[in-house]
């Protein structure tokens, strides 16, 4: 079984968020099993003691937004001294989506750019082109960016790679498809692969991990180049346990309001890809809010750590939205139950 402080050397190559990784490694860690078996088992865990189950540390490993490589590294270093082979299995598949790179005879690629688009509220794709070797597919990639794109820039775009082949019957098919950011290959998804493997390497898994969060807090979620960076109020951890535990206020871009799950990637305005999990950048915002996000420190001072005004409110706003037939509540409408509820304890006066 691995040391915490193997594991924590892994969160701080796959988290950006400093938060996450430095919560993560506190969480004792184990198999699946081992937990349940000691006395008492997890439920009777506070949630600053979660434990880090194996699956939930692949499931993070295989959604980062590192090259397909490292993660067969990654798991190959989990992999040492296990006995039931579980991370080793892992290797092999990440292994397999990196030998599928080489294209046989017949086969090609064709890559397509691709870049969230604000104005329009989603992802925007343009063809480039088909080719034969990944050499010219990262020629084509900077030639597209241009040699002046800074590291920004190029958090801006993310490259679809598709993998044609003959199909035996005068037709081609497309079973592979890798996903390229900042010139790494960083996902795989193919219709062939068990469908553990397709979930694990193509880059929509809900890694679900408990966080270090509270309610109240204002955080920014940033998944790009697949969503908008934008921020957010938590309303509820829960249990921090659930996938939808981990509640938020968001703003959508018709300027109304929503509430999400954050796990989910359910808390960004317009259309997301759902590749990249809000988690792994998900970090504590400090500093001015953008006028049109302000609503957020209000709901943050009302809310002020207290995990029942947090959740009233959440209700609030479905059973609103439910009654008015809407998917979204208007700013004044918020600011009306926080006043009018501005009163009670846990709250701070606005």
């Amino acid at each position: 079984m691995k040391k915490n402080k193997d594991i924590g050397l892994i969160l701080k190559e796959i988290f950006p968020s400093a938060e996450m990784a430095a919560y993560l490694e506190r969480c004792p860690f184990g198999d699946d099993g081992s937990f349940r078996e000691r006395q008492g088992g997890f439920d009777d865990a506070p949630p600053e003691k979660l434990p880090l189950f194996r699956h939930q540390i692949a499931d993070a490993v295989a959604g980062a937004l590192i090259p397909l490589e490292r993660k067969r590294e990654l798991f190959l270093l989990l992999a040492e001294g296990e006995k039931d082979g579980y991370f080793s299995a892992l290797a092999d598949a990440a292994s397999r989506t990196v030998q599928e790179m080489e294209p046989k005879p017949g086969e090609f690629f064709y890559l397509i750019a691709c870049s969230y688009e604000e104005d329009i509220g989603r992802i925007k794709e343009e063809a480039v082109g088909a080719f034969l070797t990944w050499e010219h597919i990262f020629e084509a990639i900077q030639e597209y960016l241009g040699e002046d794109a800074d590291e920004e820039d190029r958090l801006n775009w993310y490259f679809s790679v598709e993998k044609w082949m003959p199909d035996g019957g005068g037709r081609l098919k497309c079973d592979y498809g890798y996903t390229v950011v900042d010139y790494k290959v960083c996902y795989c998804c193919c219709e062939d692969f068990p469908v553990y493997e397709r979930l694990d390497f193509g880059g929509y898994v809900d890694p679900n991990l408990p966080v270090p969060f509270h309610a109240g807090d204002i955080v920014t979620f940033d998944c790009r180049p697949f969503g908008p960076v934008s921020h957010g109020v938590i309303l509820e951890v829960g249990d921090n346990r659930d996938c939808c535990c981990l509640q938020a206020l968001y703003r959508e871009r018709d300027g109304a309001w929503n509430i999400g799950a954050v796990k989910h990637g359910h808390v960004f305005p317009g259309h997301y890809s759902d590749k990249l999990s809000p988690l792994y950048r998900l970090a504590s915002f400090h500093g001015q809010l953008p006028e049109e996000e302000r609503l957020l420190e209000s709901v943050s001072r009302y809310v002020n750590g207290d995990e029942k005004r947090g959740a009233a409110l959440w209700n609030h706003i479905f059973e609103t939205t439910d009654r008015r037939r809407c998917e979204s509540v208007t700013e004044g409408q918020i600011m009306s139950y926080i006043e009018g509820n501005a009163g009670g304890e846990g709250g701070r006066k606005l």
